[in-house]
């Protein structure tokens, strides 16, 4: 290590101690003098290089980000440092916010009541002023070859204890601690290793041999100024500086740490001052960096340290609430009875005195309002919402029941034009069924013995009540008291075979049919609607005798047919009602998995499982076709059924409902009187397999036109429904 003693230069070697020391403060100026070559580097990148002459003073934007206010169980010589710039920082937000309220109110000529705040301005004295100050005792003392962190807290307390300032206390316990008493709070300082942290320890010849060193950066960060961290980059690059010796300036004007960082605090409030600054206080909810977790006692130390209780004092004790005369009009204009005036002030005026408030002012463009008046004026509005919250339901409902009046209005209007249409389709009937009669004599030969009527025991066709009261057609045609039907037998077109059909033909004579069932019993996939379809349509044909087949489960789910089927031999089937469609599924054990046909009943009665061709008379049929025949893509056959335990079954909700009537099969027409019968109550049989010749022209009017269900995309077919009567 050199040393200078008078103008001589002494070289000594280092101990273990001193050699970690001064690689501990040469690693402390590398990172000091980059952190400042860094800042300065980016700062010249972001500047214009090319200046305009018309601008005089460079604009900028600086932001300053520094650790909060520190209070641990063991602070020293940094949370010294930390909370001194943070007491800096705290005095000039105070005297930032008390000049911007107080530059207001001469503003909009207020006249403001005294604003008192907190003055640390002692306690930065305490710490900055020459020669007394702690940096400056704490300089004294690190340049004493004998001084000890003790004797500096000796000096401390003669200087500052026993009372003599208010923001020092001594520590009777502990002879190397001291407390100062910060704007948040009091903090006790550990002085061990004070006098060494401040020191500046790096040697002479090292400093020298870092500005002469060959790495041109190296030599750059040593040819900066230490006091404000500023680095020269037009020096030291590519040039060989001439030695300089300790002698000559370094040993003399060697700055401590606590000189450097008093000067660089006074460099930033003097920037700071120039500048218009904003604030934002940054607040940590906890300290565990935990999500969703918030540590009151934590958050309120914080707002203590960062002095935001202290601001809320200041501007609670002004006029926290400023609004524009705009504004306060739009806000609460309703409390004001008064006739609004031109003048904005004057209205403003009229709206404050009608509330009975205090304390408050006018100024030139705002209105200042004290914390509390807000909430009474919003109070008093209160009275206006709700009475506004009544006027709009009552007007509200006035207009809901005008539009359910123009509705329903029209609603009757559509049902006239429905019913008047089903009166037209009628009366085209009547004609239809008097030009068919006329002409049956086109056909000679083909004779059909007549129907007496009495011993028809179908049920007839949908008449309409108009059509019975108005048959004057039917009745000039000479079918007014008993419908006979023509000598002559009309010729049916040719047919394809019922036992043999194509695909495409059985899907086209189902889907004719689903239109007719959806609009009867309703959509296929509810389980109400093809229970009803069961018991309407196919409950003869499954049941035998009372008593449903072994192979018929009822509607059970295709997972529970799944379910009784996977325990059975291939080939074991069973018979369910379809869960989506009209119609039943068959399902049967596979090698691999169960397998599920759907079985479609046609327009002739007859069934046939899609995919196949052939159709069949009855399901007892189909199934004893497929114990001998091959489904189309399954090469194995039906063995046995999988008998159905009807105790775990409803078997009420497929069978229909017993009427009353007695001896109904030979009750004939003639013994009751005139019915109306409805088109949903007829059986699909009627039109499958009538007797009568004129059955191949004859379709069902659909229900909806019955019970006005009609809308804009329903399609309607003609319906020729001959009207038979007593």
């Amino acid at each position: 290590m050199t040393t200078l003693t008078r103008n001589e230069r002494v070289i000594r070697k280092f101990s273990l101690q001193s050699s970690q020391d001064a690689r501990d403060a040469l690693s402390k100026h590398l990172y000091a003098r980059l952190f400042s070559w860094l800042i300065g580097k980016i700062n010249e990148t972001l500047n214009n290089p090319y200046p305009s002459q018309s601008y005089h003073h460079v604009v900028e934007i600086g932001l300053l980000d520094i650790y909060g206010f520190e209070h641990f169980e063991l602070n020293s010589f940094e949370q010294l440092c930390i909370n001194l710039a943070n007491e800096q920082i705290q005095f000039f937000f105070n005297q930032h916010i008390f000049r911007m309220e107080m530059t207001e109110y001469e503003n909009e000529g207020i006249i403001a009541e005294r604003l008192t705040f907190t003055d640390n301005q002692t306690l930065l004295e305490l710490f900055m002023a020459k020669p007394l100050g702690i940096l400056s005792l704490l300089d004294d003392e690190s340049r004493l070859p004998k001084a000890t962190d003790q004797t500096f807290v000796e000096k401390l307390n003669y200087r500052f204890g026993s009372n003599k300032h208010e923001c020092y206390s001594i520590n009777r316990n502990n002879k190397y601690s001291f407390t100062i008493h910060h704007y948040a709070g009091k903090v006790s300082y550990c002085a061990l290793g004070f006098l060494e942290k401040n020191r500046d320890t790096l040697s002479d010849s090292v400093v020298d041999m870092f500005k002469n060193s060959r790495d041109d950066l190296i030599r750059l960060l040593f040819h900066g100024n230490p006091s404000d961290g500023s680095i020269d980059s037009n020096k030291g690059v590519g040039v060989m500086l001439q030695h300089r010796t300790a002698a000559e300036k370094d040993a003399r004007n060697r700055l401590t740490v606590g000189a450097q960082y008093r000067n660089s605090l006074q460099i930033l409030m003097d920037r700071m001052c120039a500048s218009h600054p904003v604030f934002m206080r940054c607040l940590k909810p906890n300290q565990q960096k935990q999500a969703y977790l918030f540590d009151d006692p934590f958050v309120r130390a914080q707002l203590r340290y960062c002095g935001m209780l202290e601001t809320t004092r200041i501007r609670k004790e002004g006029y926290s609430v400023r609004l524009s005369f705009e504004e306060f009009i739009q806000k609460y204009g309703l409390l004001s009875k008064a006739r609004p005036s031109n003048v904005p002030s004057i209205t403003c005026r009229y709206i404050l005195e009608e509330t009975h408030l205090t304390e408050w002012q006018l100024g030139k463009t705002k209105v200042f309002l004290k914390y509390y008046h807000p909430e009474n004026l919003e109070k008093l509005m209160n009275k206006y919402r709700q009475a506004a919250l009544l006027i709009q339901r009552r007007f509200r409902g006035y207009v809901g029941r005008k539009h359910f009046k123009q509705l329903k209005s029209i609603s009757q209007i559509y049902k006239d034009e429905v019913n008047q249409f089903c009166a037209n389709i009628e009366d085209i009937n009547s004609q239809m069924i008097q030009t068919l009669t006329q002409l049956g004599d086109k056909f000679p030969g083909k004779t059909v013995p007549s129907v007496n009527p009495e011993d028809d025991h179908r049920p007839r066709p949908p008449v309409r009540e108009s059509s019975l009261n108005s048959s004057s057609q039917i009745n000039n045609t000479g079918l007014g008291g008993r419908y006979s039907l023509p000598t002559t037998k009309i010729g049916s077109p040719p047919t394809t075979p019922t036992s043999t059909l194509t695909t495409n033909q059985l899907m086209v004579d189902y889907d004719s049919l689903l239109s007719y069932l959806t609009l009867k019993y309703g959509s296929p996939g509810e389980r109400e609607s093809c229970l009803k379809w069961f018991r309407d349509t196919q409950y003869p044909y499954v049941c035998h005798k009372g008593t449903f087949p072994s192979w018929f489960h009822g509607n059970i789910t295709r997972h529970r047919a799944e379910e009784l089927l996977s325990k059975q031999s291939v080939g074991c089937f069973l018979i369910r009602l379809s869960e989506s469609r009209f119609g039943f599924s068959l399902s049967f054990r596979a090698e691999d998995r169960c397998r599920h046909y759907m079985i479609n009943q046609l327009k002739n009665l007859k069934y046939n499982v899609i995919g196949e061709a052939k159709v069949h008379k009855s399901l007892d049929e189909l199934l004893l076709y497929y114990r001998t025949h091959e489904l189309s893509n399954w090469d194995g056959h039906l063995t046995e059924p999988c008998k159905a335990d009807w105790s775990q079954y409803d078997h009420e909700s497929l069978t229909p409902i017993q009427n009353n009537t007695k001896n109904h099969a030979n009750y004939h027409i003639k013994n009751s009187p005139a019915q109306l019968h409805k088109t949903s109550t007829l059986p699909i049989s009627y039109y499958a397999n009538p007797s009568f010749p004129y059955s191949t022209k004859i379709c069902a009017t659909r229900p909806m036109m019955m019970n006005n269900s009609l809308n804009a995309s329903t399609k309607l077919p003609i319906a020729i429904v001959p009207p038979f009567t007593k």
